[in-house]
C-alpha cells in the first residue's frame, strides 16, 4: 500500500504522516474503523475498480451479460444482468466468473474475500442481499409488467439512525415523550 501511496504523494510531511498512521496499525494494514481506513481502501483497491470498469464497458455491448461493479470502501457488490433478453446467465456461470475475476484481482494485492460474507445471490429466484445497511430484493411492479429492485434499510440501521437522532435532539423533553417519539419513528420506518 505504501508503494501505491508513494506514487501519488509528493509532500514529505504528508508522506511521513501516512507512514505513521500505517505503522500504528501493526505489521499489516491500517487501524480498522479509523479515519484513514476508507481512504486506504480506496487507494489500495483502485486498480480493482479500473479492471471491473473495463469489464463493465465490455459487457455493456453486444450479446454479453452486463456486469456492474459497486464498491464503497471494502464493501463490494457485483451485479450480473438477468434481463429477459439475456436468459440463461445463471446456467452459463457469469456470476461465478465475476467472483473468480474478483479473486484474481485481489490475489496480487494479498487481499482475500471474507468467505462468511461472500455469496452469489439470484434475485430472479426471489433471493435478497445486503449492502451498506440496506436489503435489496427484486419485486414485481404493482401495475403493468416488470420488476424493480427494492431497497429497504436493515432493521439495525433503522434503529441506530433514528434513535440517535431523536435522543440528540430531545433536550429537556420528558423521557416518556422521547420513548414515544422513538417508537413512532421506528414504526414509520417499517411501513
Amino acid at each position: 500500500m505504501l508503494d501505491k501511496i508513494a506514487k501519488r504523494v509528493q509532500d514529505p510531511r504528508v508522506w511521513h504522516l501516512v507512514k505513521q498512521i500505517v505503522k500504528a496499525g501493526g505489521k499489516i494494514g491500517v487501524p480498522r474503523g479509523g479515519p484513514f481506513s476508507p481512504l486506504a481502501a480506496n487507494i489500495y483497491l483502485n486498480e480493482v475498480d479500473w479492471a471491473f470498469d473495463l469489464i463493465r464497458h465490455k459487457t455493456a455491448e453486444g450479446p454479453y451479460e452486463a456486469v456492474n461493479y459497486h464498491r464503497f470502501a471494502d464493501d463490494i457488490v457485483i451485479a450480473v444482468s438477468g434481463h429477459h433478453t439475456k436468459r440463461g446467465w445463471a446456467e452459463r456461470g457469469w456470476a461465478e466468473r465475476a467472483l473468480q475475476r474478483l479473486q484474481e484481482q485481489f490475489a496480487p494485492l494479498g487481499v482475500e474475500l471474507n468467505q462468511e460474507k461472500t455469496k452469489v445471490v439470484d434475485t430472479l429466484k426471489g433471493e435478497a442481499f445486503g449492502f451498506l445497511g440496506f436489503n435489496l430484493r427484486r419485486i414485481r411492479k404493482r401495475k403493468g409488467n416488470g420488476h424493480y429492485l427494492q431497497m429497504t434499510a436493515k432493521k439495525k440501521a433503522r434503529k441506530v439512525i433514528k434513535v440517535r437522532d431523536i435522543i440528540l435532539h430531545s433536550g429537556a423533553t420528558p423521557m416518556p415523550k422521547v420513548v414515544a417519539q422513538i417508537n413512532a419513528s421506528l414504526a414509520g420506518w417499517v411501513k
